[in-house]
C-alpha cells in the first residue's frame, strides 16, 4: 500500500507546477529513506553482578543496568563487538577487568551514581575521552593502561588513584588531578610521552616512585601542600626544563630527576632536609642548582655526574659558606659559589622572665627562633653554673640555693630568664 500511495503522489506532482510538485517530490524521498533503515537487534544479554545485567546490540552497544556494582566480569570474549558503553543509573561500582582489552571500545557513558572504577577496567582500549562523574571515589590501578586518552579532569570527589592507573597512554596530553587526591601513585604517568601539562592542586602532598619517569613534561610546578619527591619520580624526561620547588617540600628521593637533560637550573628551597643520591645526575644542560639551606642532607652523589661517572664541569653550586652545599663541592672538585646570604634571627620568643627552682629539680626553656629557617643557633648560658646549669638544649638544673641568669640567644637576639634556685 505504501509503494502504491507514493507512486500515486509522483503522479499527481506531474500535474503540478511550482513549489507543490516539488514539496510532494521531497516527501517521496523522504519516505523512501526511512524504509530502508537498517534495525537495531538484540544479540546478547545476561547478568553482569548480584542486580546488574547487561544487553550487546548489534550495533556494537553495550548497555548496563541495575544496582549495586558490576562484579568481576570480563567482557573481553565479546571484545570485537563492542564498540559503545552506557552504564545507567543505579551501579554504584565497576569490578575489575570489565572491559579489560574491549580494543573497538571508544564511547563511554558512566552514571553520577558511580563511586568506584575497579583494576585494568578499561586498560587497552580506544577510548579518547571520558567524563568521570562528580560522585565517584576511587580509581584502580592500571583502570585506564594503554587507552587513547587525549586528556582527563579528575573531579574532586576522588581520593584514591592507584598505580599505573593512566600509565603509557600514548595519546594523553592534560590532566587535572584535585587535590583530594593526596598521593601521586607509583607509575601513574610513567611512560605518557606526549603528557604536556599535569595540574597538581592544593592538598597533594606526596609524588610516588616513578609517577612521571619516561613522561613528556616541559615544565612542572608543585602546589605548596606537597612535601615528598620520592625516587624516580620524574627521572628520564627528555623535555622536563623547568620544576619550581615548593616552600614546604622537604625531600627529594634518589634519582628523583636523573637524566633530565633539558634542566638546566634549580633552586632548593630552605625546607629541604634531605636529597637522594643521583637526584641530579645525568642532567647534562645542569648549569646551576642554589641550595638555601645550608645544613640540607646530601646523600652519595645527588649532583654534577652522568651516567658514566664523569664529572659535570659546567655546574656551579650556589650556597652558603660552611655550608654542607660547599663541602660537598669542594669534595667532588666542583665549582662552589658562596654568594646565599645567612638568614640571621629577627625574633626570640618562649623565654619566661623569671622562674622559681627547687634543688635538683629541672625545667627547659623552649626557646623559639624566627624565622624558623635562620642559620643562627639558639645557645644558652647560665651566670652563675654552680646555682643553675643549662644544656645547650635549654634544660636548666637547680644545683644549690641563690640567682642565676640564664642568657639564651640567637645571632643579635638575646632573652634572659632570672632563675632562683631554693
Amino acid at each position: 500500500m505504501k509503494k502504491k500511495y507514493i507512486a500515486w503522489l509522483m503522479a499527481a506532482a506531474m500535474t503540478l507546477t511550482g513549489n507543490s510538485a516539488s514539496m510532494v517530490m521531497t516527501y517521496a524521498q523522504t519516505e523512501n529513506a526511512a524504509s530502508t533503515q537498517t534495525t537495531v537487534k538484540l544479540v546478547e544479554k545476561g547478568s553482569c553482578g548480584s542486580n546488574a545485567t547487561y544487553r550487546l546490540y548489534s550495533n556494537g552497544h553495550l548497555k548496563i543496568q541495575g544496582k549495586g556494582e558490576v562484579r568481576t566480569y570480563d567482557f573481553s570474549e565479546k571484545a570485537a563487538k563492542i564498540k559503545k558503553v552506557t552504564v545507567a543509573s543505579g551501579i554504584t561500582g565497576i569490578g575489575s577487568y570489565t572491559f579489560n582489552r574491549c580494543q573497538n571500545l571508544k564511547s563511554v557513558s558512566l552514571p553520577k551514581t558511580l563511586k568506584s572504577i575497579g583494576n585494568s577496567v578499561f586498560t587497552d582500549t580506544a577510548i579518547t575521552s571520558i567524563q568521570l562523574p562528580s560522585g565517584l571515589k576511587s580509581i584502580g590501578a592500571y583502570a585506564f593502561y594503554r587507552c587513547k586518552l587525549t586528556s582527563l579532569n579528575i573531579p574532586e570527589s576522588v581520593t584514591m588513584i592507584d598505580e599505573y592507573a593512566l600509565s603509557y597512554c600514548d595519546n594523553l596530553a592534560f590532566v587535572s588531578v584535585t587535590g583530594s587526591v593526596k598521593e601521586i601513585p607509583e607509575s601513574l604517568f610513567e611512560g605518557d610521552k606526549k603528557l604536556k601539562k599535569v595540574t597538581l592542586k592544593q592538598g597533594v602532598k606526596k609524588i610516588g616512585r616513578n609517577a612521571f619517569c619516561g613522561s613528556g613534561l616541559t615544565s612542572m610546578t608543585f602546589p605548596e601542600s606537597l612535601t615528598d619527591i620520592e625516587s624516580q619520580a620524574f627521572s628520564l624526561c627528555p623535555n622536563l626544563a623547568k620544576v619550581t620547588f615548593p616552600g614546604k617540600l622537604t625531600e627529594i628521593g634518589s634519582s628523583a630527576f636523573y637524566a633530565c637533560r633539558k634542566l638546566s637550573a634549580v633552586t632548593i628551597p630552605t625546607s629541604v632536609k634531605r636529597i637522594g643520591t643521583e637526584a641530579f645526575n645525568d642532567c647534562r644542560a645542569m648549569k646551576k642548582i642554589i641550595f638555601l639551606n645550608g645544613k640540607t642532607i646530601l646523600d652519595g652523589k645527588p649532583m654534577g655526574y652522568n651516567w658514566e661517572n664523569e664529572k659535570n664541569r659546567a655546574l656551579v653550586i650556589v650556597g652558603k659558606n660552611g655550608s654542607t652545599a660547599q663541602t660537598y663541592a669542594k669534595k667532588n672538585g666542583l665549582k662552589f659559589q658562596g654568594s646565599v646570604a645567612l638568614i640571621k634571627t629577627t625574633k626570640l620568643t618562649g623565654v619566661p622572665k623569671t622562674k622559681i627552682l627547687s634543688r635538683g629539680k629541672t625545667f627547659t626553656i623552649k626557646a623559639t627562633a624566627s624565622p624558623k629557617n635562620t642559620d643562627e643557633k639558639i645557645t644558652y648560658k647560665s651566670s652563675n653554673t654552680k646555682i643553675a646549669a643549662v644544656t645547650s638544649k635549654g634544660v636548666v638544673k637547680g644545683l644549690r640555693k641563690g640567682k642565676a641568669t640564664i642568657t639564651v640567644q640567637s645571632g643579635s637576639k638575646k632573652m634572659t630568664c632570672k632563675v632562683t634556685v631554693k
